[in-house]
């Protein structure tokens, strides 16, 4: 394999072993290490960091990253490709679920970008899905209802399950909790899924948290508007009440463009 950097072979050499270090730090890493964001750029970057703002009641247990293969195919001056086939195998445990096991799948090609001095992951494969293509930011997506501000920050169309990622803030005197979340992928008649809040359990008056919500349902890449809503209480009260989100999405390839890999 050649390089098409156009430096000497010693320096094309230094970079592909700088781009495979990158790749290989990341597939190594702990799924709850606070370094993950340092080796994302973009979207992705953004989503990293929500999720490790999440105070999940998830624990993981054990947790075991194999890599079969790992191979960088090219590198240009300000962009690269790897292909990884990796695995991670998670044992969990839930105060309420109890145990769980599950294999994430990060075999497929890896794009990596130069910022500055350093390489970073534009995009990369989980469970057979390209990461950028199924993360979607969501800006100024805001609802308040009576003291409390839920902000829809991120969605996420995996292969076998979708999330949102959620900013909220309580004013007000009383503990307030979110109870759960519904989706649906149209307004008339609307099929909702129903999924619990996973996250900060409840807050005090000028108390902040991220949280997410987790459907099991896959959703094509293609789609194209989401609606979401969200029901938070007071702790003492059985009434909730509604915050609703109407997701338009941006064509697959309007996204992809926008992320410079319409040629994927």
């Amino acid at each position: 394999m050649t390089s098409s950097i156009g430096k000497p072979v010693a320096h094309a050499d230094n970079t592909l072993a700088a781009v495979e270090r990158v790749v290989r730090e990341f597939a190594m890493l702990p799924l709850e290490s606070p370094a993950r964001p340092d080796c994302l750029t973009g979207p992705l970057q953004l989503r990293s960091r929500l999720y490790h703002q999440v105070k999940t009641a998830w624990k993981i247990t054990a947790e075991r990253t194999e890599i079969a293969r790992l191979v960088v195919e090219d590198v240009s001056a300000s962009e690269a490709r790897a292909s990884l086939e990796a695995r991670t195998r998670l044992e969990l445990d839930h105060p309420a679920h109890g145990t769980f096991s599950t294999v994430i799948d990060l075999t497929g090609p890896v794009r990596l970008t130069r910022v500055g001095d350093e390489w970073k992951i534009a995009d990369y494969c989980l469970d057979g899905r390209s990461s950028l293509d199924s993360y979607i930011h969501v800006e100024r997506s805001v609802e308040q209802v009576f003291g409390v501000t839920v902000a829809l920050r991120g969605l996420s169309l995996d292969t076998t399950i979708t999330e949102v990622l959620l900013e909220w803030r309580s004013t007000r005197t009383a503990p307030v909790e979110l109870v759960a979340g519904g989706l649906a992928t149209r307004r008339l008649l609307p099929r909702w899924h129903w999924g619990a809040i996973d996250g900060e359990p409840q807050l005090l008056e000028n108390g902040q948290a991220v949280s997410q919500i987790v459907w099991w349902v896959a959703l094509p890449l293609e789609t194209r508007d989401v609606w979401v809503v969200v029901h938070a209480r007071e702790v003492a009260s059985k009434t909730p009440y509604a915050f609703r989100f109407r997701v338009p999405l941006p064509a697959l390839e309007e996204r992809r463009a926008n992320a410079g890999l319409a040629s994927q």
